[in-house]
């Protein structure tokens, strides 16, 4: 599966940037899967009391007219998920 995205904007004051997947493959392994309008951003925040630094990931996509039900979606991921989660 490929998807080709576009750089929506660029904000280097608040660390973020958000993007489009303007085209995409044919999923072969979920073939019922397919994200239209969709739209992510990333935002880095950093702590001034500690050293560290979060990445937060939101997006946007309109539902799937064939996807019925969370369980309609997640079920063809259930497999691989657990065999991750054993391994």
């Amino acid at each position: 599966f490929w998807a080709k995205e576009k750089l929506i904007s660029i904000d280097p004051q608040n660390h973020s940037y958000s993007y489009s997947i303007i085209e995409q493959s044919a999923n072969t392994r979920f073939p019922h899967l397919h994200l239209y309008n969709y739209l992510a951003t990333f935002h880095v925040t950093s702590s001034s009391s500690s050293n560290a630094s979060w990445i937060h990931w939101s997006f946007e996509v309109d539902p799937m007219p064939h996807i019925l039900s969370q369980h309609d979606f997640i079920s063809p991921f259930l497999p691989s998920l657990l065999l991750t989660s054993i391994a």
